[in-house]
C-alpha cells in the first residue's frame, strides 16, 4: 500500500507538464478550420438565382456603356487618349457600383438574421462575435471580388486602344479593391447597429454614396495638384495607377500613392469591424477593448502622416503649414476624445471577478480597462502621447532635412497648437464621460459636448460683433478678450506667432489653454468621485443582496431542520408505541367454561 502512494506523486512529478501553445500553433489551428459563417454565406450566394442575374446584368450593363464609349470616342480622339478615357470610364463605374451596392449589401447582413429570428441561435452556438463579424465581412468581400472578376475582362477593350499598360489595370484593381473593403465594412458596422433592414438599407446608400463622391473629389484634386510634379499623362481619379505604374520606386509616389492608401484602408476597415463586434457583443460584456486596441494603432500612423507631409514640404513653408497640420490633427485627436466616452460607470462583472482572481500585473491593467473612470484614464494618456509625439515627429523630420530653417517661433507656435488640441479634446472626454455617467446615453453626451464646442466658439464672436464691431480690425495684432477663450484660440495664436515669428502672441494663448485644462481637472475629479460613489452603492447592493440571500437561506435551512426533528419525534413516538409488551396493552383471557379443570388457588 505505501509503494502505490509512494508511486503516484513520483508519477505525477514524471508526467509530461502541459505547455501553451505558442503563436504559430495558435494560427495554425485558427486558419485549419474555416470559418464557419463564411462557408455557409458563400454556399448560400453561389446558389441564389439573385446573384447570378446580377452578375450577368450588371457585366451586360457594363459591357454596353464601355462600348458605346469607345465607338464614341474613337473616331474623334487619339487612340491613346481613347484609351486613357475608356480606362477612366471603366473604373469609375465600378468605383460607383461599390460605393452604390457593396454597402446596401453588407448592410443586411446582421439584421436578416435578426428578421429571420436566427440572431439568438446563432449567438448561442458559442462562437466569439468577432468570428462571427470576420465571417461576414470575408463573405461580402469574397462575394464583391467575384463580381469585379467577372467585369475584369471588359477593361480589355481599352487594350484595343492603347495607352494603357496592364500594370496600370493592376493598380486600379488594387484601388477598386481598397475601396470595396471600406464600403463592406461600413455596411456591416451600420447592420451591427441598426434592428431594421430597412432603416439600415436607407442609411448605408445615403450615407455612404456622398462619402464616396467626395473621397473620389479629392483624390482627383491630389491628382491635378502632383500632375505637374509626377509628370502624369492621365486624367480621372484613378491616376494613381498610372504614378504607381511609372514612379513606383520613387519615395514621395511610394508614400503617398501606395503605403498611406493602404494603412488607410486598413485603420478605416479595422474600425468599422471593431465597431460591428461592439455592436454583436451583449451590453454586459466589455465592448470598448477593440476600440482600444485600434487606437493604439491608429495614433502612430497619424504620426507618420505628419511626419510624411512635413518632408514634402519646402522649408520656407513650414511656419504656415505646421500648424496647419497640428491644427487638422486635432480633429483626430477630438475623435478619439468622443470615441472614448461610451462606457458604462462600472466594468462588466465577469472582468471585476477576473481581477479579483488576477495578480498585480492584471489589477494594474484594470486602472485602464473598461469602465467610465479606467477607459477616460486611457484615453487621457493616449491623447497626451498623440500630441507630444505628433509634434516630436515633426520636429525629428524638419531638424532632419534643414535644421538651420527650423526656427524656434516655428517650434513654441506648434506646440502651442498642439498644447491646446490636447486641452480641448481632454476637456470634452471628461465631459462627455460625465455626462455619459449621470445621463446614461451616449448620443446625447456626444451631442451635448459637440454643441457646446459650437457654442463656445459662436457665442463669444456675436458677442463681441454685437457689442464693438470694431474689435475685429485688429485682431492679426492682438487677440481680444473674449476670443481668447474659445476652442480655437490656441490655433490662432499659435499660427500668428509662427507666421508673424512673434512669442509675444503666445501669452494670448494661455487663457484657453488653462480654462480647458483647469476644466477637464475639474470633470476628471467629478468623474472619479460619481464612478466610486456608484460602485460603493453597487457593493452595498451586492452586500444587502448576499446578506438577505444568505438569512433565506438560513431561514430555508432552520425550517428544514425543524420539519427534520419533527418526523425523527414522530417516528420514535410510533417507534416506542409499537414496542409497548401485549400484556401491558390488553387484560388477561377470561378461562374458558367448558374446561374441567379448576383454577388454581395457590397464588
Amino acid at each position: 500500500m505505501s509503494t502505490s502512494t509512494d508511486a503516484a506523486p513520483n508519477a505525477e512529478m514524471n508526467a509530461p507538464k502541459s505547455t501553451k501553445p505558442g503563436f504559430l500553433e495558435r494560427m495554425k489551428e485558427r486558419f485549419a478550420d474555416p470559418n464557419p459563417i463564411l462557408v455557409k454565406e458563400l454556399q448560400t450566394l453561389f446558389r441564389l438565382k439573385l446573384f447570378i442575374r446580377f452578375l450577368y446584368l450588371s457585366t451586360a450593363g457594363l459591357a454596353f456603356v464601355i462600348l458605346m464609349m469607345g465607338a464614341s470616342t474613337a473616331s474623334g480622339m487619339n487612340p491613346a487618349k481613347a484609351g486613357q478615357v475608356l480606362f477612366q470610364v471603366f473604373f469609375s463605374l465600378i468605383a460607383g457600383i461599390v460605393a452604390l451596392v457593396a454597402p446596401a449589401a453588407a448592410s443586411t447582413a446582421l439584421t436578416t438574421e435578426r428578421e429571420t429570428e436566427t440572431y439568438e441561435s446563432l449567438i448561442l452556438t458559442g462562437m466569439d462575435p468577432a468570428k462571427i463579424v470576420t465571417g461576414k465581412f470575408l463573405a461580402n468581400f469574397v462575394a464583391f471580388t467575384v463580381a469585379l472578376v467577372a467585369f475584369f475582362p471588359l477593361v480589355g477593350v481599352g487594350f484595343l486602344f492603347g495607352g494603357i499598360t496592364p500594370t496600370d489595370v493592376l493598380f486600379a484593381f488594387l484601388g477598386i479593391l481598397l475601396s470595396l473593403a471600406i464600403a463592406v465594412s461600413f455596411g456591416l458596422s451600420v447592420s451591427a447597429r441598426v434592428r431594421s433592414t430597412r432603416v439600415s438599407l436607407l442609411l448605408s446608400i445615403t450615407t455612404s454614396a456622398p462619402i464616396s463622391m467626395m473621397i473620389w473629389g479629392m483624390i482627383t484634386a491630389i491628382g491635378e495638384a502632383v500632375d505637374h510634379d509626377w509628370e502624369l499623362v492621365t486624367e480621372g481619379p484613378f491616376w494613381f495607377a498610372e504614378a504607381l505604374s511609372q514612379r513606383f520606386f520613387e519615395l514621395d509616389t511610394f508614400t503617398f500613392a501606395f503605403v498611406f492608401p493602404i494603412l488607410l484602408t486598413i485603420l478605416l476597415v479595422w474600425f468599422f469591424l471593431a465597431s460591428a463586434i461592439a455592436g454583436v457583443r451583449h451590453s454586459s460584456e466589455d465592448r470598448n477593448t477593440p476600440f482600444k486596441i485600434w487606437s493604439l494603432f491608429a495614433v502612430p500612423v497619424g504620426w507618420a502622416i505628419l511626419g510624411a507631409l512635413t518632408g514634402v514640404l519646402r522649408p520656407r513653408d513650414w511656419d504656415e503649414a505646421l500648424p496647419i497640420f497640428s491644427f487638422c490633427f486635432g480633429f483626430f485627436m477630438l475623435f478619439l476624445a468622443l470615441l472614448f466616452a461610451n462606457e458604462p460607470p462600472l466594468p462588466p462583472r465577469t472582468y471585476e471577478e477576473k481581477v479579483e482572481d488576477g495578480g498585480f500585473w492584471v489589477r494594474f491593467r484594470s486602472r485602464f480597462g473598461p469602465g467610465a473612470a479606467p477607459t477616460a484614464r486611457f484615453a487621457t494618456l493616449l491623447l497626451i502621447a498623440a500630441a507630444a509625439g505628433g509634434m516630436a515627429i515633426q520636429m525629428v523630420v524638419a531638424t532632419f532635412i534643414d535644421p538651420a530653417a527650423l526656427r524656434h517661433e516655428t517650434v513654441l507656435g506648434n506646440a502651442m497648437v498642439m498644447a491646446g488640441n490636447c486641452a480641448v479634446s481632454i476637456w470634452a472626454l471628461y465631459f462627455a464621460s460625465y455626462l455619459r455617467v449621470t445621463a446614461r446615453s451616449a448620443v446625447l453626451s456626444r451631442v451635448i459636448v459637440i454643441g457646446s464646442l459650437f457654442l463656445l466658439s459662436l457665442v463669444p464672436i456675436f458677442l463681441l460683433a454685437t457689442m464693438d464691431p470694431t474689435a475685429f480690425r485688429d485682431a492679426d495684432d492682438h487677440l481680444p478678450w473674449a476670443m481668447r477663450f474659445v476652442p480655437f484660440a490656441h490655433i490662432m495664436t499659435g499660427f500668428e506667432a509662427s507666421d508673424d515669428r512673434d512669442l509675444t502672441r503666445l501669452i494670448e494663448g494661455i487663457p484657453a489653454l488653462a480654462f480647458y485644462g483647469g476644466l477637464a481637472f475639474l470633470l476628471f475629479a467629478m468623474l472619479e468621485r460619481r464612478c466610486a460613489a456608484i460602485a460603493t452603492n453597487v457593493r452595498q447592493y451586492r452586500a444587502s443582496r448576499n446578506a438577505a440571500a444568505d438569512a433565506a437561506y438560513a431561514a430555508r435551512n432552520a425550517q428544514r431542520e425543524a420539519a427534520k426533528r419533527a418526523r425523527e419525534e414522530a417516528q420514535a413516538a410510533m417507534m416506542a408505541a409499537s414496542a409497548t409488551p401485549a400484556s401491558a396493552a390488553s387484560p388477561d383471557p377470561a378461562p374458558n367454561p367448558g374446561s374441567s379443570e379448576e383454577p388454581s388457588t395457590e397464588s
